[in-house]
């Protein structure tokens, strides 16, 4: 073992009162690099009791480097002493002098220790704490007292040898190796580290802390390997001294990735194989091929021997002499090292020149298209060398005809597999047929293809003449006339027409098989409900009979027109029936007005400062040429409910007084500013604009009439806003008086009569809306009610709720609907069945009523062959029985058996809110007493209503 010491033992003790110091140490001298790992001392307790004790490790600085853990020292003398070991924590130091020694527990008893005369020892007292350790700074020397010391140290391993590599699978490779340890360099830990081509690293895979004192062999599986690399192992040891060198296996591989897109492809009469290289570790590639003389039917068997190998990164191969017409390659990878191949990868099948087939799918192919425009054959290249087409050639006829020596389209050189023809190369009328051959890389062409027919007709047209684009519609419904014309007089087969609305958001669409002849017309009427004032396009498209459609054709229109007046519905209750009244009211379309003035007076130039509101006339005078006199009448109409109607006409009439005055002419000005008839003077008078309206010769009679249309006209459309009331002014200077009014004559009012446009439709009839407890709304009758009418519903809900509204529907057709109205009812003890027409025909039934309700649903059995008991299947639909059992008053059982036996629907209704279609079987009368039958019947739902 590598010791090394500072004394062999010696011979004599002269301690001089060594044992009163607490540190004691001698020199010893480290060859080489190393790691220490074990103190040595000799020494005993000094006479009686114990002394604990720490070995120590000093540089020659006397710094303290190391220590060991406490030991007991035995009892002794300077004859009698003991060696010590103790292991330190390894210390790595370099080559030179250190100090070992030993302290002790300064409270403790002294120690002896061996010295010699040969060297020299060190002591120290040290007042430190146990089991602290200073420094030997400040040491006493004892010359030719030296302390027995030493130390064991090993040096860093030696590196493995024999080591290598060997295959297992691609997965697993297994690393072997010798270890070269001894106990002077042990093996303390050893290394195993990887590289590979792909990440060019190394990387540590595998670790054994085993302590190894001695040769040996050792070994490791490497599970963690992948196909498609090659990798290279080092190994090495490590104890406190170091690291060995690393010892190197030799490369290793795994089986290379099998290459990807293999193609042949035809170059002349050679074939290139290419591949995509997706190995890291090939040596090279080797092709194999077989070949066909059938289209692949048939194929001959792999030649791996023809075509060499290629080396490392070679990623083509060209076959200069292929077998057969038809030929296929394999390509794979292959690695030498350990013999390694990938999978072979297959090309696709690469066809030599030869002729192609006929063409197929030649369009058109009884079809038809119009002869003026330029019309594309197109047509199908059916290669069987794979190569596109080169050349083509079309020859037609008009069929019953020949074709001409030479084809229309002789050779032409093109890819594409289509030909368009200018228009007018065809003549309208005629049925023509035709063929195609094409020509691939192979000199000959194919042959001619089956032959395809067209018929060439002129387009028909389809002119949309209601609705037009310059009126406004006036139906909610749209009824959509064209004219059909075709040039050969085809006649129409079918039309496509569209309805948009204004964001050309299709609405509705008709495509009908609809037969017109030319110079005819056609109609189509669209199911949507047009809105009114809306903007929609409709567009038209229609079909000959040959097939041909028109180009297509619009019309954009907007809607106008009136809905009805909203009807107004009130409700009644029969108890008697458990019905209920509807009365619908449609109020009447009203357009004629009349509006008696509000105010009404005049003023008078010659008394400027009088007001004549009271004096019962009104007086009209222009004498400016005789005098000053200026008479106006002043009248003010309320026209604020106009605003926004279109005005027809508006007369102003009023009555006179006393006999005309021949001569006066006057005119209609209106107010602009306020005024009140209680206080107005000539003097205070209100603004006058200066338009005449109506200004005209007065004619006798008993009134006077104005046109004031247009005045009404621009109050309504808001051209005027400032508008107080009218004045009438004589525009005559003759010196006439005409007296209008006399507020003693009833009913001779200054009035306005003013006629309005409809606002409204008439309502041509009714339709009656019921919902029941909230369920879905539905018809209570499909007969039209008139208007102004009163309904009965003889089937309401008499335990329940039951809601209303009328729809007003007009001739255009257009609606309007009422507001609703419900009517909660609750009949307490009632049962009704209902029939007849509209279930006008009911039996109440009273007295002591005794129901049991089931709930099940509809059950079919099927027989199955093979099975021994049939199959029971459960429908959807869920049947809901009552057995039913009542009074029928003696008056009530005719009535009642005339439902029975009735040939229509029967409806059952009672106070719990039950109301459905119902079937009444296995129904009797037995007779209770003389007023009334004892009534039993099983019913059945038919269906549910009200969504109960």
């Amino acid at each position: 073992m590598p010791w090394v010491t500072s004394n062999s033992g010696g011979s004599g003790y002269a301690w001089s009162g060594l044992n009163t110091y607490n540190q004691h140490a001698a020199k010893i001298t480290l060859p080489s690099s190393c790691a220490v790992i074990t103190l040595r001392v000799v020494a005993a307790g000094y006479n009686t009791g114990t002394v604990n004790a720490r070995c120590a490790l000093w540089n020659v600085g006397g710094s303290a480097l190391a220590q060991s853990s406490t030991f007991s020292m035995a009892d002794g003398s300077e004859s009698t002493q003991y060696t010590y070991e103790r292991s330190i924590t390894p210390e790595v130091l370099s080559s030179g002098d250190y100090w070992v020694g030993l302290y002790r527990d300064p409270s403790e008893s002294h120690i002896f220790q061996t010295t010699s005369g040969s060297g020299d020892g060190y002591r120290k007292t040290n007042t430190s704490g146990f089991p602290s350790i200073s420094t030997m700074s400040g040491y006493n020397t004892d010359s030719n007292d030296e302390p027995t010391v030493g130390a064991f140290y090993i040096v860093a391993p030696s590196a493995p040898n024999s080591q290598s590599v060997s295959r297992n699978s691609d997965t697993s490779q297994t690393v072997s190796w010798n270890r070269t340890a001894s106990s002077d360099d042990p093996y303390y830990t050893q290394y195993v580290e990887r590289w590979d081509n792909v990440t060019g690293s190394w990387y540590v895979i595998y670790t054994n802390t085993s302590d190894y004192t001695s040769t040996g062999s050792n070994s490791y599986t490497d599970t963690t390997t992948v196909a498609n690399r090659y990798y290279r192992y080092r190994i090495r040891a490590w104890n406190n001294a170091g690291y060995s060198s690393y010892a190197y296996t030799d490369y290793i591989n795994t089986t290379p990735a099998a290459p990807s897109n293999v193609v042949g492809t035809r170059s002349g009469s050679s074939i290139i194989i290419t591949w995509t290289d997706n190995s890291t570790n090939e040596d090279g590639f080797q092709i194999a091929r077989r070949g066909s003389n059938d289209g692949g039917d048939t194929w001959s068997s792999w030649d791996y021997a023809t075509l060499s190998d290629v080396g490392i990164g070679v990623t083509t191969k060209t076959d200069t002499s292929p077998s057969h017409s038809t030929m296929q390659y394999a390509v794979r990878a292959k690695e030498t090292a350990q013999t390694l191949y990938s999978s072979y990868v297959w090309s696709n099948e690469v066809v030599v020149l030869s002729a192609p087939d006929a063409p197929t799918g030649l369009s058109p192919d009884g079809g038809v298209f119009e002869a003026s425009e330029a019309k594309e054959f197109l047509w199908n290249h059916n290669p069987t060398d794979n190569t596109d087409q080169t050349q083509f050639s079309l020859q037609y006829k008009v069929s019953g005809g020949s074709y001409p020596g030479t084809p229309q389209v002789d050779e032409e050189v093109q890819t594409e597999e289509s030909y368009e023809f200018a228009g007018s190369t065809f003549t309208n009328g005629n049925t023509y047929v035709y063929q195609v051959k094409t020509w691939g890389e192979y000199a000959t062409g194919s042959d001619w293809s089956d032959e395809a027919t067209f018929k060439c007709v002129t387009r028909p047209v389809g002119t949309i003449t209601d609705p037009s684009a310059v009126a406004n519609y006036n139906y909610s419904e749209l009824t959509v006339e064209w004219t059909y014309t075709q040039a050969e007089s085809e006649d129409q087969k079918t039309y496509l027409c569209n309805l948009y609305d204004s964001g050309d958001s299709l609405l509705e669409s008709k495509q009908v098989n609809s037969v017109v002849t030319s110079g005819s017309s056609g109609t189509c009427t669209f199911t949507t409900a047009l809105e009114n004032e809306t903007n929609y396009k409709v567009t038209l498209q229609v079909q000959e009979d040959n097939g041909l459609w028109s180009t297509e054709t619009e019309v954009e229109f907007t809607t106008e027109f009136l809905q009805p007046t909203k009807p107004s519905i009130s409700l009644a209750l029969n108890e008697d029936s458990g019905s209920i009244d509807i009365t619908i009211t449609n109020p009447e379309v009203v357009t004629e007005y009349q509006q008696d003035s509000t105010q009404d007076t005049y003023i008078d130039n010659d008394n400027s400062t009088t007001n004549y509101n009271d004096n019962g006339q009104l007086q009209l005078e222009d004498d400016t040429t005789g005098g000053t006199t200026i008479k106006r009448i002043l009248l003010d109409f309320d026209l604020s409910s106009f605003i926004g109607k279109t005005i027809v006409d508006a007369q102003l009439t009023l009555f006179r007084k006393t006999a005309l005055t021949p001569g006066i002419n006057s005119a209609v000005n209106y107010i602009t500013t306020s005024w009140d008839e209680t206080t107005v003077t000539h003097g205070t008078a209100p603004t006058l604009d200066g338009t005449d309206y109506d200004d005209h010769t007065h004619a006798a009679g008993d009134s006077e009439s104005w046109d004031v249309t247009d005045l009404v006209t621009d109050v309504a459309d808001e051209t005027i806003t400032d508008y107080e009331g009218m004045a009438i002014v004589a525009t005559t200077t003759d010196g006439s008086t005409d007296e209008f009014y006399d507020s003693t004559i009833t009913d001779n009012e200054p009035a306005l009569l003013i006629e309005i446009a409809p606002e409204n439709a008439d309502t041509d009839h009714n339709l009656l809306y019921r919902s029941v407890n909230g369920g879905d709304w539905e018809l209570v009758t499909s007969e039209e009610i008139p208007p102004n009418t009163t309904v009965t519903d003889y089937i309401p809900n008499i335990g329940g709720n039951n809601n209303y509204y009328a729809q007003a529907v007009s001739d255009t057709p257009s609606t309007n609907n009422s507001y609703e109205s419900d009517l909660d009812v609750e009949m307490v003890g009632m049962f009704f069945i209902n029939g007849g027409n509209g279930f006008e025909d009911y039996v109440r039934l009273v007295g002591d009523i005794s129901i049991s309700e089931a709930i099940n649903r509809s059950e079919t059995i099927k027989q199955f062959a093979g099975r021994t008991y049939p199959v029971k299947y459960q429908g959807n639909s869920k049947v809901q029985q009552l057995s039913f059992s009542a009074d029928c008053p003696i008056t009530k059982y005719d009535d009642l058996v005339d439902i029975l036996e009735s040939i229509g629907d029967i409806f059952y209704r009672d106070w719990r809110g039950r109301w459905f279609y119902a079937l009444l079987s296995g129904s009797k009368f037995d007779k209770k007493d003389n007023l009334a039958y004892q009534f039993s019947t099983n019913i059945t739902r038919l269906n549910n209503n009200n969504g109960s």
